[in-house]
């Protein structure tokens, strides 16, 4: 059996995905975390504020979207 890789982010680009987290999104009001992701939902960085909750539940949550979206797209014929 195949074991799965995590995609290889470059540390430039995860290093500018938080500084955009950290200038556009955490001055916004109601904010509590934010997360950078590749469409398949591995996280590339990610920005609490005022939040604990762990970002591996919204990475799956990420890659299901994705998974249901490219089925539906399947479907559709798009």
């Amino acid at each position: 059996m195949k074991t799965p890789t995590l995609p290889r982010i470059p540390p430039s680009l995860i290093e500018a995905g938080s500084d955009v987290l950290h200038r556009v999104v955490a001055p916004l009001e109601g904010v509590h975390i934010a997360l950078l992701c590749t469409p398949d939902g591995f996280e590339i960085t990610s920005l609490r504020v005022r939040s604990e909750l762990p970002t591996e539940r919204l990475s799956a949550m990420a890659c299901l979207l994705y998974t249901s979206d490219a089925a539906d797209d399947m479907q559709c014929g798009d």
